[in-house]
């Protein structure tokens, strides 16, 4: 018995392929950041990064991931300055931030003396107490032993009564040449937001040798 076909289920012979639409031209696009404001690519925050540090910079007792954080300061914070000017030495900008500062005595005192690394002056967002900034290495802060890592948490204790301490760790921005990363830590430090140790969330990253 011959199948019965019903009207309207077949596919018509003449049938038009589907044809896409015709594209609508798009909008030129509007300029943003640094071409909207036309500020010069030396002062463009991120553009050029940190590089290689500037000759008596790096010394037995500072090294190159300070220097990106000296950097990043000066981008964030006197961005019309250049941090490779060291005819006075580099010792950050008097009256914004220090670099290098002896607390508790310093390195002259044995048992409690320390340097710190960079000391921020009092802004809008640290409630008038300034702002501790420590360099947390994968050398000596994370892949050390526990009594070194005990000493830190005492020492932080002990920063905690009279500054804002705020931990940096070199892993979350050496490995990033456009500056970008240091300059976003910068920030974060500026506002008192404390970064997850690698070592407690167990994601510690080796530094290169020519990194650090």
């Amino acid at each position: 018995m011959a199948k019965q076909r019903i009207p309207g289920l077949l596919k018509p012979p003449n049938r038009r392929k589907p044809v896409r639409p015709p594209r609508l031209s798009s909008i030129a696009s509007f300029p943003r950041g640094p071409r909207l404001y036309n500020v010069p690519k030396g002062m463009q925050v991120g553009t050029t990064g940190p590089g290689e540090p500037p000759p008596g910079f790096v010394t037995p007792s500072t090294s190159r991931a300070e220097w990106a954080i000296y950097w990043g300061l000066f981008k964030v914070l006197a961005p019309s300055r250049d941090p490779r000017d060291g005819r006075t030495g580099f010792i950050g900008i008097p009256g914004v931030f220090s670099y290098q500062v002896a607390v508790f005595g310093g390195r002259a005192r044995t048992g409690g003396g320390a340097v710190l690394d960079f000391l921020v002056e009092p802004n809008e967002y640290s409630l008038g107490r300034p702002i501790a900034i420590r360099l947390q290495t994968e050398f000596w802060h994370i892949f050390t032993d526990s009594v070194k890592q005990a000493y830190e948490q005492l020492y932080r204790s002990r920063l905690a009564a009279h500054y804002i301490p705020v931990d940096m760790f070199e892993q979350n921005f050496m490995l990033d040449p456009t500056g970008q990363a240091v300059v976003i830590a910068v920030k974060n430090a500026l506002r008192g937001v404390r970064e997850p140790s690698p070592a407690r969330g167990g994601n510690p990253l080796r530094i290169p040798a020519n990194k650090r």
